[in-house]
């Protein structure tokens, strides 16, 4: 239940789903100046951020720019380090969602809802709190393609002139936009014997994060999976 109370512009118009409602979240460190008694400081805060739409603007959209429809933001600011890391503290960002869920759009049963992140747990923590609030709805949770093809390009240069990085950088891609879990790991794993010693910590970094995302990966072919484009509102 959300009892907390929030400034939002409230309406009695909400906004149609045609099939699926996206949620993508991600979170990131500013450095911001401080006022005090004695001068400024510089602080770190920890932002989470989301955004909430209902798919692609076919009227906007082209081909290499789509415009996603229907978005409205949620985003929550704090100084404390631990943050992510304490799903206590999650509890205001949830609510302030939740809320801008049921004001703003009409959701149904029928509707299926994505959360889109880059695998960290705190986010999946997230899907799993929205499932519960919509218990008859279908939640997915799915890996952004941005930040894991990011990670094969730094394991494997594809404008290397080494020939094994590139087919290992391209192999990797393709089994992860076509969900083969099983062949992905395989691959990572096997390009360890080759890999620069310099990039293993990395690799292994890697292969956790797959790991550690089975559902992210095997969901890259659902229907209804757009992607996340949460890095140009978050950057």
């Amino acid at each position: 239940k959300t009892d907390k109370e929030y400034y939002l512009n409230k309406t009695d118009k909400k906004i149609k789903i045609p099939h699926t409602l996206y949620i993508q979240i991600d979170g990131t460190f500013l450095k911001m100046w401080n006022e005090n008694k004695i001068g400024k400081e510089k602080i770190k805060k920890h932002i989470i951020f989301s955004t909430v739409y209902t798919g692609f603007d076919k009227a906007k959209s082209t081909k290499k720019r789509p415009v996603i429809e229907n978005k409205l933001g949620v985003i929550e600011l704090d100084n404390i380090p631990e943050y992510i890391r304490k799903n206590s503290k999650l509890t205001n960002f949830v609510s302030k969602l939740l809320i801008l869920i049921i004001i703003y759009y009409d959701i149904n049963d029928n509707i299926e809802i994505m959360v889109l992140g880059d695998g960290a747990p705190w986010i999946k923590n997230i899907a799993k709190f929205i499932q519960e609030y919509f218990p008859k709805n279908k939640v997915h949770y799915t890996i952004d393609k941005f930040h894991l093809t990011s990670r094969f390009k730094k394991l494997y240069p594809y404008q290397s002139k080494n020939k094994q990085n590139k087919e290992i950088y391209h192999q990797a891609v393709d089994y992860f936009f076509n969900a083969k879990y099983e062949k992905l790991l395989e691959c990572l794993e096997n390009s360890a014997s080759f890999i620069k010693e310099a990039k293993m910590k990395f690799l292994k970094e890697t292969i956790r994060l797959i790991k550690n995302n089975e559902e992210g990966v095997r969901n890259q072919t659902l229907w209804n999976n757009i992607g996340c484009h949460i890095e140009g509102d978050i950057s």
